[in-house]
């Protein structure tokens, strides 16, 4: 990268198990009036798995090709406001001629794309929440050595249970998608393998980029949360950023700003089975966060019924997925690598 892009090649990315709480710390960040809130680029597994079937940038039909699919990004993902920022001000001519400038790759590529719309409103950085670039982290810092990370945690019976009920606030086109995504057994090892994941990668030597975050010590102690992570990213603390006007809770809760009502919500949202599902398959690593279990009663039957069903709903769950993931193998080796440490 050529030195005057060194600030945008210090990116953060917050990442972890979806619904636990990655667009509410994202949004705390984007408050920073340095850094643009990036929203969900979904970037490395949607065109980065795709390098070798779109090809070497430096050939002119690859090249469009990756910009083609980069420009409708956002809109894939249904984060519409970022679109239209995109349609405003990116065009494949203004991609082409920052890529001149700071060499033909992917992750040129992604640089080139956010830090136009960084710039475009004035900030020097920008933050990227898309849950799953958790697995490309090693990717992700071989391209950005000097990358920040944030990684979410939450109760994984809460994750369960926000997860469950996520169709609630989706687009009316995703409802049937996102409903159908849920079973406790595919999201309780989802949320396993997710924080293996993260573990892991604290022990790597980039553990000094990466911080962990607790969903439940954020918004029970904002204030010393927020400024942790401003000591992190190495940035100024100011009270603007506790001022959180939106929230993106899978209740529809008329709350806002950050509340703690999510907190412990499993215990009227979820059966007993889902619940001895979820400490079950996390146990070995939820306890470590001090996720302790609860005693419940399930019925076997029920049970059974759901181990039986397992195995076609994680089929059902990749088929309808296919447009909003990489190639498939790549999907599951990077996800349940881990599922079984």
């Amino acid at each position: 990268m050529k030195d005057s892009y060194q600030n945008l090649a210090s990116p953060v990315f917050v990442v972890g198990a979806p619904r636990s709480g990655t667009s509410l710390t994202a949004k705390i960040i984007g408050f920073h009036p340095a850094i643009f809130y990036a929203g969900e680029s979904n970037y490395f597994e949607d065109i980065w798995t795709r390098r070798n079937e779109i090809g070497s940038l430096e050939e002119e039909t690859s090249l469009l090709k990756a910009i083609e699919r980069l420009l409708n990004l956002y809109e894939r993902f249904d984060f519409a406001h970022l679109q239209k920022l995109v349609d405003t001000i990116i065009t494949p001519e203004k991609l082409i001629a920052r890529l001149d400038d700071v060499g033909m790759n992917y992750g040129s590529l992604y640089l080139s794309f956010v830090s136009l719309l960084a710039e475009s409103q004035g900030k020097t950085n920008f933050c990227d929440c898309t849950p799953k670039h958790l697995y490309y982290l090693d990717t992700i810092f071989s391209y950005f050595p000097n990358a920040k990370v944030i990684g979410c945690v939450r109760d994984p019976r809460d994750f369960l249970s926000s997860y469950k009920h996520y169709w609630n606030i989706t687009l009316p086109k995703e409802k049937n998608r996102v409903r159908t995504l849920y079973n406790p057994i595919i999201t309780s090892m989802l949320w396993r393998t997710s924080i293996n994941s993260l573990i892991s990668y604290s022990k790597l030597e980039w553990a000094d980029k990466l911080i962990l975050l607790k969903y439940e010590d954020l918004v029970n102690h904002p204030k010393t949360e927020v400024i942790r992570i401003c000591n992190f990213l190495e940035i100024e603390f100011t009270a603007d950023l506790l001022q959180i006007a939106e929230h993106n809770s899978s209740f529809g809760s008329k709350a806002s700003g950050i509340f703690t009502t999510s907190v412990g919500r499993w215990r009227s949202s979820l059966t007993s089975e889902e619940i001895w599902f979820a400490q079950t398959i996390t146990k070995s690593v939820s306890n470590t966060f001090g996720y302790k279990p609860e005693e419940v009663s399930p019925s076997y039957g029920l049970i059974l019924r759901i181990l039986l069903k397992a195995p076609l709903a994680f089929i059902n769950a990749l088929r309808i997925n296919a447009s909003r993931r990489g190639p498939v193998l790549i999907y599951l080796l990077r996800r349940f690598s881990r599922a079984l440490n």
